[in-house]
């Protein structure tokens, strides 16, 4: 199943003939447990699990800023309900990952406490994040680090995806774009007619004990035909993280803290590019030009500075057209 099927399931349901209750449909006829998309009075957007009898959850509905959950015990229902509508984008995934998730259990026991952990899983997503957004300097930035994932996703596989995800570190600040057990990797951004990376900081290219340092440098062009949208990259990794069975909220987690979600990655759609090549240098070398705390004078700090990119060739590991 993908985004495009939940959506389309939601236009075959009448809202006008909901009075009350709701007026719902089973999201798939593939699916174990019963599993409904269903609109209510209000004409808000409710995921509804049917428990069969006598099983039953007893538990106190929660009610979350734009997210609910509830137990029905006349019926036996856990239902979800989206509050505000702008979130209708982020509900479709947690929808989608729920039901990856317990499409082939049978066992109403498990597959409804994977229902109410769903909902405390990703309910912090359905916040009404307001920030000054992000300049298109640091949209580029964020742009080349999404390229990356994508790149290592398709490497992966469903045992690995999620510590692919995990080791993008770019949105939490982090020294490091990525870090993984064996590997660190500082994402660098260029439009392709430029010959020079700037880093940031003494602590970038900083080597960790026992892990390998990598550079990459993704040169991209805008273009503002065929370019890529931040939104329409983020929906290219999505649909691998479903294909690869892996965890959607360790994604949505991340672009929350660059409010990269729902209806606020479109402000950004003005903005267009086309990666063009990816080049990895090794980093790790102390030959490689680099400052770092280590080669700093006492008393020296903050530091930037640019790298001419045609003095790291000896230090290339691979590129790639994309």
């Amino acid at each position: 199943m993908k985004v495009e099927q939940i959506e389309t399931q939601w236009g075959r349901i009448d809202a006008t003939k909901v009075e009350r209750g709701f007026h719902s449909i089973r999201i798939s006829a593939e699916c174990i447990p019963e599993l409904y998309l269903g609109i209510d009075a209000f004409g808000s957007r409710n995921l509804i699990l049917s428990i069969p009898k006598p099983h039953e959850f007893r538990f106190k509905g929660v009610d979350k800023q734009n997210l609910s959950i509830d137990f029905f015990k006349e019926s036996n229902h856990i239902v979800l309900r989206l509050v505000n509508s702008s979130f209708s984008d982020l509900f479709n995934d947690l929808i989608l990952s729920l039901y990856n998730k317990i499409c082939f259990i049978a066992d109403p026991e498990e597959y409804g406490k994977e229902f109410i952990q769903a909902f405390y899983r990703w309910s912090g997503f359905f916040t009404n994040l307001a920030g000054p957004g992000l300049s298109d300097d640091s949209l580029k930035g964020l742009f080349g680090e999404l390229i990356l994932l994508r790149d290592l996703i398709y490497e992966a596989d469903s045992l690995t995806v999620n510590s692919v995800l995990e080791s993008w570190k770019g949105p939490y600040d982090a020294p490091n774009d990525f870090e993984s057990d064996e590997r660190c990797i500082e994402v660098k951004t260029k439009e392709n007619s430029k010959k020079h990376v700037r880093i940031s900081s003494e602590f970038q290219l900083a080597r960790k004990p026992d892990k390998v340092l990598s550079l990459c440098i993704i040169s991209v062009i805008s273009d503002p035909i065929i370019g890529l949208t931040i939104s329409n990259l983020i929906d290219s990794i999505k649909e691998l993280i479903w294909e690869k069975h892996g965890e959607m909220s360790i994604l949505i987690n991340a672009l929350t803290k660059k409010g990269l979600f729902g209806t606020a990655l479109y402000q950004y759609d003005h903005l267009k590019f086309r990666p063009l090549k990816i080049a990895f240098y090794d980093s790790t070398s102390d030959l490689f030009p680099k400052i770092t705390q280590e080669n700093l004078t006492s008393g020296i700090f903050d530091v930037s500075y640019s790298l001419r990119i045609s003095q790291l060739e000896e230090f290339k590991i691979s590129e790639k057209e994309l």
